[in-house]
């Protein structure tokens, strides 16, 4: 622990200038906003105090992250725990993974140097030393939340019976559009094609090819579709000739089974939870950690 001291009061000493002749007044290079320590960490050597110890700066709360948005010291701390944790889980990002992902990323050095500069980075290192950072809160916030998401089989039953999908009927159809040719034969037409719907026989109509409609989807003058049975015909007056339909099959409403909303509950109720065990896997970095706000003097 004394040399956790040393390390921290050496960084504030050197970041906010003081170290200077005293001739000369003091200049403000940055200014530590936070100190973490995580006390989980493994209890061993200098390099495992430094890989622990985190200090958070002014310049690091004020740059805007990786995702685009400003974001709280709060936040920043958040994101620097989990980076502490991924160590102790042996989770690693190395500098090939990072080439790998900035290529990934379509950014050459130069362009690299060019973002560095603009968000106020030191040099290239330093960007990269923050978006390892970021690649490692991600790598164990990814691990640590999922024991907080796991969906218990009474869990999924419950909600599916608290929560019920009905599946609407549906019906495969298909139809003819049969022309009257001579108007004054309109008549004899609906004769014959009536006499086609009531024994099948009489007339060879060229179907469609079938399709398939929900209940909601069916207009109000063909609600008739609900009241037929499989196999069945029906004429239909319509502007210039007329429609045949037939039902080829239907399926009534219907609750949607278990089986086939298993993984689609389970998602939701991960979905659901996921704020929660955020909140909750940060809470317990937290609860594990020293967190140390220097006052202004």
């Amino acid at each position: 622990m004394k040399a956790i001291k040393i390390l921290c009061l050496t960084s504030l000493y050197w970041l906010t200038g003081v170290g200077r002749a005293t001739e000369h007044p003091e200049v403000v290079l940055d200014r530590v906003e936070a100190v973490l320590y995580q006390n989980e960490a493994p209890d061993l050597g200098a390099k495992d105090v430094e890989d622990h110890l985190i200090i958070i700066t002014q310049q690091e709360v004020i740059r805007r992250g990786f995702d685009g948005r400003d974001h709280s010291l709060e936040e920043v701390i958040d994101e620097a725990l989990l980076a502490c944790k991924a160590l102790s889980l042996k989770v690693s990002f190395s500098e090939d993974d990072m080439d790998r992902q900035l290529e990934k990323m379509g950014l050459t050095v130069p362009q690299q140097v060019v973002l560095a500069d603009q968000n106020n980075y030191a040099d290239v290192a330093e960007f990269k030393d923050s978006l390892q950072r970021m690649y490692l809160a991600n790598m164990a916030q990814g691990f640590e939340i999922e024991s907080h998401l796991v969906v218990l089989e009474n869990e999924v039953l419950d909600y599916y019976e608290k929560n019920p999908v009905w599946e609407e009927a549906e019906y495969t159809i298909q139809t003819c559009f049969v022309p009257l040719l001579e108007t004054d034969k309109y008549i004899e037409l609906q004769n014959k094609l009536q006499k086609f719907v009531q024994t099948g026989h009489g007339y060879g109509p060229r179907w469609d090819d079938a399709v398939t409609v929900k209940m909601s989807e069916l207009s109000v003058d063909n609600q008739f579709l609900t009241e037929m049975q499989p196999g069945q015909l029906y004429l239909k007056p319509v502007t210039g000739g007329f429609d045949l339909f037939k039902l080829v099959s239907k399926r009534e409403r219907r609750l949607q089974s278990l089986a086939d909303r298993k993984s689609t509950i389970i998602e939701q109720i991960r979905t659901a939870r996921y704020p929660q065990a955020i909140a909750q896997v940060q809470a317990e970095l937290r609860h594990k950690s020293s967190i140390h706000y220097p006052v202004e003097s």
